[in-house]
């Protein structure tokens, strides 16, 4: 018997994407239903760590995502008083992952859109049900 695999990804945000470049890597096609009419891509920024620029290269995406966006070599962290109370060399941390990164959501969105043109997407649709 031969079997068919077949894949349905309920929503278009970023794991939704990322999710449908994946399966494309591995030979797997998807089907996309989104309930928004069109891609949008609602809030304002992103800190990605370097395991999600680390996961973005095995999309074949991190050097579009590097220049998209910011490099973050070190954090310093404050108290509710405004204290400093911590800095980390995210970069020496990082070393060997991926570089930390602050990138607009919106940009990030649009660079895994364009990675990922010619999915089959149906817009302004729900999951009520599968059967």
């Amino acid at each position: 018997m031969n079997k068919t695999t077949r894949v349905l990804i309920v929503g278009g945000g970023l794991a939704g994407l990322a999710l449908a470049i994946a399966l494309r890597q591995r030979g797997l096609s998807a089907a996309m239903v989104e309930r928004a009419n069109a891609w949008s891509a609602t809030g304002a920024g992103l800190y990605l760590i370097g395991g999600a620029t680390r996961a973005l290269g095995t999309l074949g995406m991190a050097d579009a995502a590097v220049r998209g966006g910011c490099v973050i070599r070190k954090q310093v962290l404050h108290n509710r008083l405004g204290t400093r109370i911590a800095e980390i060399d995210a970069q020496a941390f990082w070393r060997g992952c991926g570089p930390c990164l602050g990138i607009a959501r919106a940009g990030l969105h649009k660079l895994l859109v364009q990675q990922a043109s010619g999915l089959h997407v149906r817009f302004g649709v729900t999951v009520q049900a599968l059967i």
